[in-house]
């Protein structure tokens, strides 16, 4: 029993942790006022830049997503 309450606290203490350490990189990016994101050029429907520059893709298209969802800005 003491064993399982203690796997219960670490958890706990992990999860608390992890929204902690997201928290501070939501106020980056919020102060920052963009999301940087990565993707790989080379994985075809993913990510690719099309004839004007813009990037286009799976990726970039979540990536845009997330940045509107977190910044707020559609």
């Amino acid at each position: 029993m003491v064993s399982f309450c203690y796997r219960i606290v670490i958890l706990m203490l992990l999860t608390l942790t992890s929204i902690t350490a997201w928290s501070g990189t939501l106020a980056v990016v919020k102060e920052r006022g963009f999301l940087r994101c990565g993707v790989h050029p080379g994985l075809p429907g993913f990510a690719s830049q099309n004839d004007q520059g813009q990037w286009q893709g799976f990726d970039v298209d979540f990536c845009r997503a997330v940045a509107a969802a977190a910044l707020r800005d559609a």
